[in-house]
């Protein structure tokens, strides 16, 4: 069986698994909120305030924000890449020689939506899914507080290398709960956010936990960004990819790796 352009997995998709199949319509789902939003800030209509995370508008005339402005282009350059993919027109050429769809993002992002099983079965699927995630992250960094977004871990690109102290480089990553993938900010490598957690976790030395079969739930779901009951937890446990010793009481002590690999 191929294996999924993305993440290794076995395609079922066309290229792709279905949970990458997935998360790729699920991102050019999130750019039909994003893109206007993101066209706000650029001209300064509204500003993302630190502390509540709601757009207010502008208290005076400003002008344009160049840097969103620029991503907010090469944002649209990119949908119209893939608008070329599955064959909508009319076609162009981008800076990059790119074939590209001559159209605005907010007529194209429908028609890419419905098309997403033709953008999984493509050549270039892992490639264009991996540049939508960046431009996710791109916009993002624009229309979200940062404060929405929680520390995930280190990116493991940039801990290889070392700063001019000779320690290594700990570029911090951030994500939104529920994100499965993402961006380093600082070197731009495609990041699994699950691995990336895991990784840190251990770094840590948390390599097991002491909870009850709810607190054990509730902390899977916080890392996780996803549901996760104590119910789900049980039928793990019967199905035998969880293993827990029990400690005394309702008390039992869970594996992380075992906990973070039943919700991959």
């Amino acid at each position: 069986m191929a294996e999924c352009l993305n993440c290794g997995r076995a395609a079922d998709t066309g290229n792709l698994c279905a949970a990458c199949a997935k998360e790729y319509e699920r991102r050019l789902r999130w750019l039909r909120i994003g893109m206007p939003a993101l066209r706000q800030v650029a001209y300064r209509q509204v500003t993302i305030t630190p502390h509540t995370g709601r757009a207010r508008p502008a208290s005076a005339v400003a002008p344009l924000r160049m840097d969103a402005e620029q991503a907010y282009g090469d944002v649209e350059r990119d949908l119209q890449v893939l608008g070329a993919r599955v064959g909508l027109g009319p076609v162009g050429r981008d800076g990059l020689g790119r074939a590209r769809v001559l159209r605005e993002w907010s007529w194209l992002l429908p028609r890419l939506i419905v098309r997403v099983a033709v953008l999984c079965a493509c050549d270039e699927a892992g490639e264009d899914l991996r540049m939508l995630i960046g431009d996710c992250e791109r916009v993002a960094g624009f229309v979200e507080r940062p404060a929405e977004r929680r520390l995930v871990g280190v990116c493991p690109e940039c801990l290889m290398a070392c700063g001019g102290d000779g320690e290594p480089v700990r570029t911090p990553v951030y994500a939104a709960a529920g994100e499965r993938y993402g961006v380093c900010p600082a070197c731009g490598a495609w990041l699994d956010l699950r691995r990336v957690r895991l990784a840190y976790l251990e770094s840590l030395g948390m390599l097991h936990i002491t909870r009850t079969r709810a607190d054990a739930a509730r902390w899977l779901s916080e890392q996780a960004g996803v549901r996760v009951t104590g119910k789900m937890l049980d039928n793990w446990r019967l199905a035998g990819r969880l293993h827990p010793r029990h400690v005394e009481g309702r008390y039992w002590e869970w594996d992380v790796r075992e906990l973070l690999e039943c919700v991959r």
